[in-house]
């Protein structure tokens, strides 16, 4: 009975994994364009959508104070330091950190977009490299 039960719950969970969906993926990108992407791309995008919605939370939950997320990216997938996300107060002495470098604002999907082939082209040929998130109403703004 425990054995039926099991492949019972496992064939769910399979089904509902394995659908196709024409939903727009997080908030940042539709899943036909995500398909397109390269794995490192996809993976920024991952990482910027789990930022944005951490953000968006945060906020709920404490419109007073302001978070930043730091994406730090690397090409190399198995550099999990790297490839990872990390949460912090702003401080006044973040103020430099986000004025300097590139910076774009993401509100929509096309924006988005945008700031992406900016990223690509600023980062190209880097391994590794670091993107600041901050809420701003609505929107991100990304520096890096």
């Amino acid at each position: 009975m425990k054995k039926v039960i099991l492949v019972l719950l496992i064939s769910i969970f399979g089904l509902s994994f394995s659908q196709e969906k024409s939903e727009t993926i997080g908030s940042n990108v539709s899943s036909e364009e995500y398909k397109k992407l390269s794995d490192d791309e996809k993976r920024f995008v991952n990482l910027l959508d789990a930022a944005t919605a951490a953000l968006k939370g945060f906020y709920l939950n404490d419109t007073k104070t302001e978070y930043i997320a730091d994406i730090h990216f690397s090409t190399n997938e198995k550099n999990l330091v790297s490839n990872s996300l990390t949460f912090s107060q702003k401080e006044s002495s973040d103020d430099a950190v986000l004025k300097a470098g590139n910076s774009c604002r993401v509100c929509g999907l096309r924006s988005a977009y945008k700031c992406l082939d900016q990223i690509r082209a600023s980062t190209q040929g880097k391994e590794e490299f670091d993107v600041h998130v901050r809420k701003d109403g609505d929107c991100v703004i990304l520096t890096w």
